[in-house]
């Protein structure tokens, strides 16, 4: 009986944590900051935000704090006939979104060990298929352990002192380093 009990609490807890995960990354474009949009070769759009206390840090010229979220939101480029994509004042012009977004949440601790990455969709928490975590972020990611585990790092910077939305372009297709 008591056994049965405690399942019934973890079942219930863990779906009430579900459904905050869920109603938050739902939300995402207003709790979160968009400082950054990155346009790669390959036609994809990459917007970045990160959750406002973890800018606030960075104002401070402090690390990013446990339960910092940092958010890839990804879009498809309009193409063109001849292969390439539209811009429009140099840079890309959206097309479609892209089903999933990844997430790096910030953990207690050191290192690279203290984030924790996903892949999926905002509004029901589903997974994103094929996608192998930690391990297919996590190894790249260690690159940037300096940088707080972000290649956008420096565009985080720029925007905590402009304000400015930062924009740039990707010469590598994919998940490639640029």
């Amino acid at each position: 009986m008591l056994r049965q009990a405690l399942g019934l609490v973890f079942l219930i807890f863990g779906l009430w944590v579900g459904l905050a995960q869920e109603s938050a990354l739902a939300d995402y474009k207003n709790r979160l900051v968009h400082y950054a949009t990155v346009d790669r070769i390959d036609g994809f759009i990459r917007d970045i935000y990160i959750s406002p206390e973890a800018l606030q840090a960075v104002r401070q010229r402090k690390p990013l704090p446990p339960g910092t979220v940092v958010l890839v939101d990804l879009h498809q480029a309009k193409p063109t006939s001849r292969g390439g994509f539209v811009r429009e004042g140099g840079f890309f012009v959206r097309a479609s979104d892209e089903p999933y977004v990844h997430v790096m949440t910030r953990l207690e601790g050191e290192g690279s060990s203290s984030w924790r990455f996903e892949a999926l969709e905002p509004r029901t928490g589903a997974p994103e298929p094929g996608v192998e975590l930690p391990g297919d972020c996590l190894e790249c990611h260690r690159a940037a352990l300096t940088t707080e585990m972000l290649f956008s790092y420096p565009q985080l910077l720029e925007f905590a002192r402009s304000g400015q939305v930062q924009r740039s372009f990707c010469k590598q297709p994919g998940r490639q380093l640029c």
